[in-house]
This record gives C-alpha cells, structure tokens and sequence, in this order.
C-alpha cells in the first residue's frame, strides 16, 4: 500500500530532474504520503514559474540589448560568459562557447593598447567583480576573433544581489573611427603650429629715419629698408630702378621735358 504511492513520487522526482515539471503527483490520501505529494506538486509548480519567468525576462533582455549599438556580455564571478548581445557577438565575432572554452580576458582582453601582455590579475574591468566599483575607460584594445586589434571605450559595473556580487556587465563600443579622427585632428594642429612657427610678421611702431628711410633695429644699428624687412618677415626683394630715380641718376638718357 506504501510502496507504490513512494515509488510514483519517486518516478515524478526523476522527471523533474530531467526538465519535465508537469508532472503531477497522484494525491489520494490525508496521510505522511499524502503531504508529500502536495508538497512535490507545490514544489514542481513554483519551480516552472519560476523558469517561466526567467526565460520571460531573458526574452526581455535580449529583446532590448539586440537594438543597442553598444557591445553588451555579462560574466559570472569566475569569468565566464552567461550572455552577450547580437552587437558584442558582431564586433568580436567570439560565440559564448568559444569564450570560456579558454576564457574571455584571454581571448579578446589579452592586451594594453600599447601592445603589452595585460595578466588578468591586473585587468580591471574583471576586477570589478572584487573592488565592487564601476570602471569607465576610453583606453582599452579588444582583439576580434580574425586577430584584428581595435580601440574600445568601455563601462564595466558589478551585479549585486542580497548585498553580494554576483556578476559583472559590461557594455563597449568600437571607437575606431573616433580616434583616427583624434590622429588627425593632433595632426593638424601640428601642421599648423608649424606653419605659424615660419610666419614672421611686423608690428609696433617702427623707427625710421625721414631721411635716408633706413629702420633701426632693436640693437641700436640703422638698416636699409628691404634688408629688416627681410630680416623680420617672410618677403623678398627684387631690385630695379624707378622712371623718376633714373631720370636724376642717368639725366642723359632722358630728354628734358618741353
């Protein structure tokens, strides 16, 4: 009269275990077996609802995350990946299986951005996980699965439950093109800090004498004209002679006027 009630939870127990909570629990009595047949069936029906609403809100997630332009993964304490979305999965090109099958810090995080081994006791965006604070840099370098090194702005956050942390989230974004932008941007300001450096130019009241018209410079010496202008700006001269000046150097080779 036992053992069949015990063997049909039994056979209900290993259901579960292998995923299928519809199974339900045959309660024909008031007694010890009885209870703990409502108990099994209380247990089963909580514990799909629950799933029900986890695979609900993964929906969700991965619903919203699938439209962001940003990169997002999450990882459990250890370091291995639990989610990435479509974006993280485009720019890095990794599948989550590929990731913790030799792990993610070594795989797309094994580097600084000057091309020195980053240990993963020193990344700080795992680091999170124990400092518990939120890490925002524009100064990392993640590695595709075809080797490619590109730069990454990233923001690395700690998931807290019940006061612990459990996880890590962290969205990044391609800034590729930002910082060639960046390069050319410091590149023209070069060019034009040099183009300036050349540039001479005259200015202030200049000394003159209002006969001969030579300048004195700033050590007292009296120079010809086009020698300090010369000297103080990027111009340069070509000599001739005037129609009136060579009128008075050369008179014979003018006629006087009528």
């Amino acid at each position: 009269m036992i053992a069949k009630p015990v063997l049909e939870l039994v056979t209900i127990v290993e259901a579960a275990g292998a995923g299928d909570l519809d199974q339900r629990a045959n309660v024909r009595t008031v007694d010890e077996i009885g209870k703990l047949g409502e108990s099994f069936n209380l247990m089963l029906k909580t514990r799909k609802q629950a799933e029900e609403a986890l695979r609900e809100s993964e929906a969700k997630l991965h619903s919203i995350t699938s439209h962001l332009a940003e990169g997002i993964y999450v990882l459990d304490e250890p370091g291995h990946v639990t989610f990435m979305n479509p974006e993280a999965q485009h720019l890095l090109g990794w599948t989550i299986e590929e990731l913790n099958e030799k792990g993610p810090h070594n795989l797309i995080h094994p580097q600084r951005p000057d091309g020195t081994q980053l240990p993963y006791s020193e990344c700080k965006m795992h680091n999170v996980t124990k400092t518990g604070e939120r890490y925002i840099s524009s100064d990392e370098v993640f590695v595709r699965r075809d080797g490619t090194v590109f730069p990454v702005t990233v923001i690395t956050a700690p998931v807290i439950e019940n006061g612990n942390i459990i996880a890590s989230v962290t969205a990044f974004r391609d800034i590729t093109e930002r910082k060639q932008t960046e390069k050319e941007k410091e590149k023209l300001i070069l060019d034009l800090q040099e183009a300036l450096a050349t540039i001479k130019t005259l200015h202030g009241i200049l000394p003159i004498c209002s006969s001969c018209k030579k300048i004195r410079d700033d050590e007292g010496a009296w120079k010809q004209i086009d020698t300090y202008i010369s000297e103080h700006s990027g111009a340069e001269f070509s000599h001739g002679i005037c129609p009136d000046c060579a009128k008075k150097l050369y008179p014979e080779y003018y006629k006087k006027d009528k």
